[in-house]
């Protein structure tokens, strides 16, 4: 009897031994599970005339992301008089959020002007599971060249399988006309990227 035990373990051990050790499958679905890639945009160029005027540049606006799971013990008053929501709009965006995913960010509130994010963001610290993001639109100080300049506009399904756009993704913004499209390759910088450590249920862990 002792030595079918004996027999049994030794098997088990030598299992263990290729599944962590000599068979990667494993630990590349776990490293993939912990470790998380996070792509980062570049700030769009920006365009000037010959005299240094700027003519076309980025302006920050912010949006408000919540993390369902974390968001416990917020005073709902102070936020809602903050941000200027009502209570019924404040639960009814959480619940939202609740059904995309408990554990990921999901936008509560899009295009906050810098004043409501002024007033925000004294308070956030005390909003447990809100967190802003910072992202860029094209400005124009000047309402001159409207034609020349172009424009932007999220790249399209048929743009996406040119060769030329390759490196985009769903959602990117691309110069459309102009000199936003001519000069698209040199305007649209490179992207970066950040790293997090999640658990397999996609909670950051921190």
């Amino acid at each position: 009897m002792a030595r079918l035990v004996l027999v049994v373990a030794a098997l088990f051990s030598v299992r263990l031994f290729y599944l962590q050790v000599m068979y990667h499958t494993y630990r590349l679905a776990a490293d993939s599970n912990i470790i998380q890639r996070i792509t980062t945009s570049s700030y769009r160029g920006e365009i000037y005339d010959r005299n240094g005027q700027l003519l076309v540049g980025n302006a920050p606006i912010y949006d408000l992301l919540v993390v369902p799971r974390l968001a416990k013990g917020v005073d709902i008053q102070d936020f809602c008089a903050t941000v200027g929501l009502s209570k019924k709009v404040f639960h009814a965006k959480l619940r939202k959020a609740r059904r995309y995913s408990w554990v990921k960010p999901s936008v509560f509130l899009k295009d906050l002007s810098p004043a409501a994010f002024a007033r925000l963001q004294d308070k956030l610290v005390g909003y447990d599971g809100f967190q802003v993001r910072v992202r860029t639109v094209r400005c124009y100080p000047l309402p001159i060249l409207a034609n020349t300049l172009g424009y932007m506009r999220e790249i399209s399904p048929a743009q996406l399988q040119q060769k030329r756009y390759r490196t985009y993704g769903a959602g990117d913004l691309v110069g459309i006309n102009g000199l936003e499209q001519h000069y698209e390759p040199f305007l649209r910088g490179v992207k970066g990227a950040r790293y997090r450590i999640m658990d397999a249920r996609g909670v950051d862990r921190k």
